[in-house]
């Protein structure tokens, strides 16, 4: 169905991550407010993402905003707005790491969507778990929602090895009906 909002992330700044929700007046088509709330953590500079989806069953979407910390742990922390679109933390969680030491591409990568096919959405990661020259290794991990809780589903690592040097490399997910009837 149609959106009729939005959330935007940035940071770090001296407050943390800003998050910031508009407040658009459809008939003017106009941006006239915004709501912002400040995530205060130990963040690595443009390594910050956010994605909406339903883990309540409500019909109305909650965001996540996820973020590498100096410490290389992906961290997530997953928000539900009310009708003034002011944000409430439902949950705080992290349980995977990437390779230290890779400031030049992505070492994470999320996605939401009905991947299992249960009606509701869930949260996937891509992460770079391994990487020397010529192979990567990449885990992908699934986790469903009980209410605002995190749980694992479902795990796994692909590995790539080719017959040069990475030099450089990204990773990227997109949720997608792509099978007829699957």
């Amino acid at each position: 169905g149609p959106r009729d909002n939005a959330v935007a992330v940035w940071g770090p700044g001296p407050t943390g991550i800003r998050i910031m929700l508009p407040v658009f007046d459809t008939t003017a088509n106009a941006w006239t407010d915004e709501v912002n709330v400040d995530l205060a953590g130990d963040i690595q500079s443009d390594r910050i993402k956010v994605r909406t989806l339903d883990v309540d069953g409500d019909g109305l979407d909650e965001f996540i905003v996820s973020y590498l910390d100096n410490a290389d742990s992906v961290r997530f922390s997953l928000y539900d707005v009310d009708s003034l679109l002011q944000p409430t933390l439902m949950a705080s969680f992290c349980d995977r790491k990437t390779v230290p030491n890779m400031s030049y591409r992505a070492r994470y990568s999320i996605a939401t969507g009905d991947f299992n096919g249960d009606s509701t959405e869930e949260l996937m990661l891509l992460v770079l778990e391994d990487y020397s020259g010529n192979h990567v290794t990449t885990g992908v991990h699934v986790y469903d929602f009980n209410g605002s809780d995190p749980v694992p589903s479902a795990s796994g690592s692909v590995n790539l090895t080719v017959g040069y040097n990475l030099e450089e490399f990204d990773l990227i997910a997109a949720p997608g009906d792509y099978i007829a009837g699957g």
